[in-house]
């Protein structure tokens, strides 16, 4: 979390710094190496709001891999390769990056690669190379793209040097926390609880009604088996949103209990001659994605994921 808080305040402070980077990086023509252009792309990512602020001194177009598969070039120029005008101030960029999505930079090696006819591998299949990858992680990204340029060129003489860089933008999770009694009354205010948590998310779009429901459902079992069994104090209710899931955890001060470990009841047992208890921890695991306890600090710790 420092780490990315210090992220935070330089691209906080750096917003205004893209387009000046590359204006501080030119020397006088008479001392660059002959024959040789420097044509950089410089970019501030914003981990909060995912705002990628950039400037592109002459480079090839960066790319980002949208969620839906999509590939989007941002082609804007900021200005000519570094050292042809001597102080000259580049122009600054904005895109956004939702999280999922992932930015690609790429050198002249990518696009300028020929196959043994000439034919440059170009743009266009770059775009359809990043939008097959699968799962586009960062890593992927960057083998499959380096994969497709060595097929395509089956052998050739490289034309320049290939280097490529992928940037994934995961957001912070939305938290929200709250502590209740340990009374029928805290079980009806933690249902409150989610209830809010859920309308705050993005006014609920991204919660289907089947997901909600599920989330009343472990919630309400969970809190009411703390209440009735455990003894706690009290109870507290983290619900975390995140684009791939809703996780709840449940922490208590009550009598050590993990329901994780706890033995389904056989239903193929007639209701009458099957053990009491046990149906709603059942209901709990078939209804999560994944469900996982811990005993730290004399406090008990559930958390249970349900897939969005």
């Amino acid at each position: 979390d420092r780490a990315a808080q210090r992220h935070q305040q330089q691209a906080a402070g750096g917003k205004a710094e893209a387009g000046k980077a590359a204006a501080r990086a030119q020397l006088p023509i008479g001392q660059r190496p002959a024959r040789k252009l420097d044509r950089p792309v410089g970019d501030v990512l914003d981990l909060e709001t995912g705002e990628l602020v950039y400037a592109n001194a002459g480079h090839n177009p960066p790319a980002v891999r949208r969620k839906d598969g999509s590939v989007e070039l941002l082609s804007s120029k900021s200005g000519p390769v570094l050292a042809f005008i001597d102080g000259f101030r580049y122009r600054q960029f904005h895109a956004v990056l939702s999280t999922g999505e992932t930015a690609f930079l790429y050198t002249d090696g990518v696009t300028e690669a020929v196959d043994q006819k000439g034919t440059l591998f170009g743009e266009e299949r770059l775009v359809e190379t990043l939008a097959a990858v699968r799962p586009p992680r960062p890593e992927s990204v960057c083998n499959v793209v380096r994969a497709a340029v060595a097929a395509f060129a089956a052998g050739a003489p490289a034309a320049d040097d290939l280097t490529v860089l992928a940037v994934e933008y995961v957001a912070r999770p939305e938290r929200f926390v709250r502590t209740f009694p340990p009374t029928q009354e805290g079980v009806a205010g933690a249902s409150d609880f989610l209830d809010s948590c859920i309308a705050t998310r993005d006014g609920g779009a991204e919660i289907a009604p089947g997901t909600a429901a599920a989330l009343h459902v472990i919630l309400d079992e969970i809190c009411s088996n703390i209440v009735k069994h455990s003894g706690a104090s009290g109870f507290e209710v983290d619900v975390e949103f995140s684009d791939s899931e809703t996780r709840l955890v449940f922490i208590d001060d009550g009598l050590a209990y993990n329901p994780v470990a706890h033995v389904d009841p056989d239903l193929s047992i007639p209701a009458e001659k099957r053990p009491a208890g046990g149906l709603g921890i059942l209901m709990v695991k078939k209804m999560s994605k994944s469900l996982a306890y811990s005993r730290e600090h004399n406090r008990n710790f559930l958390k249970v994921s349900v897939g969005r």
